[in-house]
């Protein structure tokens, strides 16, 4: 929805190991890797360890300078 039109999303990745998909991109996130990603294209997760992934999520509205 609109909410997402001015806000960037960031992870901060707490427990398990996890594959993340945004677009054509893929990575590996492991445990401590805090990262942004444009959450206005298609996105999505696989767990890849043992552990439940657990990810802290924060919006934060564009800056003044990057609207």
């Amino acid at each position: 929805g609109s909410y997402y039109l001015t806000r960037d999303r960031y992870h901060l990745s707490i427990q398990g190991e996890y594959k993340y998909k945004v677009g054509d991109q893929e990575v590996i996130i492991k445990p401590g890797t805090f990262f942004w990603f444009n959450n206005k294209v298609p996105h999505g997760t696989l767990n890849v360890g043992n552990e439940p992934r657990i990810t802290m999520v924060f919006d934060l509205p564009h800056s003044a300078s990057n609207p």
